[in-house]
C-alpha cells in the first residue's frame, strides 16, 4: 500500500486478522506487527511486494558489507598473529592449531553469509515457543486451548498472545454460552453498567473491588507485552550488531565483549519465557477461582469472514445447578443489572445476584488479593532473568514502565483530573458569586447617590 512503508508488515494493516483464532484480537495483532515489521527491516523484505518477492537490502546485510573488509583484516591479523606465536614455540599441543580453524570457519559463516538472519529467526521461536510451552501448562486445560495446528505455517507464534486475549476477555465477563456479538455487546454493556453503579453509589464497593482486579489484570497485561517487545527490539539489535562482536572472539582482549554479547542474547530470549511463566502461575490461581471445575469445549465461529475459535460450556444448563452457585464465573456470566431510581429523576443499575453476595466478596477479594501479590512481584521478574543469564545490569529494562508505575501514573492522572475540575467548578462558582455581588453593590450605589441629590434640592429650596 503507498500509505504504508515497505518494511511496515501486513499485520499492522489488519490482514493477519484472518490468521488469528481470538475472537478479539489485541495483544496478538500488536505483537504480530512489531515482529514482522522488525524482521523486514533486518532481512529487507519488502511486506508490500511479497507477492511478487520483492526484496530491498535489510540493515543486516548492509552492516556485513560495511564490515566485510575490516573482519577480513581481523582474520589476518590473528593469523599472523598465530603464525608469530607458533614460529616462537608457544603453540603447546595440535588443539590450539584446530580451535583456531574452528573460530576462523564460524566468524566467516556468521559474518558473511544469512546464517545470522537464519538464527535469528530460530532465536525468536525458539523463545516463543518456550513461552507457549510454558503458559498452556497453566490454568485451565479446556479454556482458550490454542494448538499450533491451528495456525498456517509461519503464524504459529501467535498461539500464546490468543491464549492470553481469550483469557482476558473471560475475566472480563465474556458470556459462557454467548457468541462473539454477544461477547462485545455484554463486556461493554457490564462496563458502562459498572461505572453507572459506582457513580450512583449503588453496591459501590463491589464495583470498586471489581474494577481494581480489572486493571491490576490490564496493568500485568500491558507490561507483559510490553517487556516482550522491549526483548524483541533488543535481539534485532544485538543480531544487527553481530558483524562487529563475532570477531572479537578472536583475541583473548576483545573476548570479553563477544562473551557479554552472548549473555545478552541469552537474558532476551529467557525474557518472555519467565514472563509466560509467571502468567502461567497467575492464570493456574485464577482458573481455580473463577472457573472451579466448569467444562468447556471448542466451537468454530466466523468474524467476519475468518474463522475464529471460542470456547463455551459443554453443559449449556452446568450453572443452573445448585452447586455452582457460587461459582464466579456463573455468578458473573448470567448477571443481570436491574434499575433503582437514585436522585433527580435519574435511575442507578445495579448488579442482581441470584444468591447471597458474601461469597462473591470472599471470592472477589481473594482475586484481588492474590492479583495484588503477584502484581507487586513483577518488578522481580526482570531481574530473574538477568541473574540466570548472568548480567544482573540487564534486570533494569522494562523498569520505567512497570504496573506500580503505571497504576501510580493512572492515580495520579485521575488526582488531577478530579483537582482540576473541582478548580474549574469552584472558580466557576466565585465568578458567579463575584457577579451577584457586583450587580447588588451598583444598585445600592444608585439609591444612595439619588437620596443625596434628593437631599440636595432639598437644601436649595429652602
Amino acid at each position: 500500500s503507498k500509505c504504508y512503508s515497505c518494511y511496515i508488515d501486513d499485520a499492522c494493516t489488519g490482514k493477519v486478522g484472518a490468521y488469528v483464532k481470538s475472537i478479539f484480537p489485541v495483544t496478538s495483532t500488536i505483537v504480530a506487527c512489531i515482529k514482522g515489521s522488525l524482521n523486514n527491516i533486518l532481512n529487507g523484505t519488502c511486506s508490500a511486494g511479497r507477492d511478487s518477492k520483492s526484496q530491498k537490502v535489510g540493515f543486516l546485510k548492509v552492516a556485513q558489507e560495511k564490515l566485510k573488509k575490516a573482519v577480513m583484516a581481523v582474520l589476518i591479523l590473528a593469523l599472523i598473529l598465530f603464525a608469530i606465536k607458533a614460529a616462537l614455540g608457544g603453540i603447546q599441543s595440535p588443539a590450539e592449531l584446530y580451535m583456531l580453524v574452528i573460530k576462523f570457519s564460524l566468524v566467516v559463516y556468521f559474518t558473511q553469509g544469512n546464517a545470522m538472519s537464519h538464527y535469528y529467526d530460530q532465536l525468536v521461536k525458539l523463545s516463543i515457543g518456550l513461552s507457549d510451552i510454558v503458559l498452556s501448562a497453566g490454568g485451565k486445560q479446556s479454556i482458550c486451548d490454542y494448538k499450533e495446528s491451528d495456525y498456517p505455517k509461519g503464524y504459529e507464534y501467535i498461539a500464546p498472545w490468543d491464549r492470553l486475549d481469550c483469557r482476558v476477555l473471560f475475566y472480563l465477563g465474556q458470556q459462557l454460552i454467548g457468541g462473539p456479538a454477544t461477547v462485545l455487546l455484554g463486556l461493554f454493556i457490564t462496563a458502562g453498567m459498572f461505572f453507572a453503579t459506582m457513580l450512583f453509589n449503588v453496591k459501590m464497593m463491589l464495583c470498586l473491588v471489581a474494577i481494581f482486579a480489572v486493571l491490576m489484570l490490564l496493568f500485568i497485561v500491558i507490561w507483559l507485552v510490553y517487556i516482550f517487545l522491549l526483548s524483541l527490539i533488543a535481539l534485532t539489535i544485538l543480531i544487527l550488531i553481530s558483524p562487529l562482536m563475532i570477531p572479537m572472539v578472536l583475541f583473548q582482549a576483545t573476548k570479553g565483549f563477544f562473551d557479554g554479547w552472548i549473555r545478552q542474547l541469552m537474558v532476551y530470549s529467557l525474557y518472555p519465557v519467565i514472563l509466560f511463566g509467571f502468567l502461567a502461575l497467575l492464570f493456574t490461581v485464577f482458573d481455580n477461582l473463577y472457573f472451579e471445575d466448569l467444562e468447556f469445549e471448542r466451537h468454530k465461529v466466523t468474524i467476519i469472514d475468518a474463522e475464529r475459535i471460542t470456547f463455551k460450556l459443554k453443559n449449556p444448563d452446568q450453572c443452573n445447578n445448585s452447586k455452582y452457585d457460587y461459582n464466579l464465573a456463573c455468578m458473573f456470566g448470567n448477571m443481570k443489572f436491574l434499575s433503582q431510581p437514585a436522585f433527580l429523576g435519574f435511575n442507578a443499575y445495579a448488579p442482581d445476584f441470584r444468591h447471597e453476595a458474601e461469597m462473591l466478596w470472599t471470592k472477589l477479594l481473594m482475586m484481588v488479593l492474590i492479583g495484588f501479590l503477584f502484581y507487586h512481584f513483577l518488578s522481580s521478574i526482570s531481574y530473574i532473568a538477568a541473574e540466570l543469564a548472568g548480567d544482573p545490569r540487564a534486570g533494569h529494562v522494562g523498569a520505567s514502565l512497570s504496573p506500580k508505575a503505571m497504576m501510580g501514573s493512572a492515580v495520579n492522572l485521575a488526582a488531577k483530573v478530579q483537582g482540576s475540575g473541582f478548580n474549574k467548578a469552584r472558580d466557576a462558582i466565585s465568578n458567579r458569586l463575584g457577579n451577584n455581588k457586583s450587580g447588588t453593590d451598583g444598585g445600592k450605589d444608585e439609591i444612595s447617590s439619588g437620596s443625596s441629590r434628593s437631599s440636595g434640592a432639598s437644601d436649595s429650596s429652602s
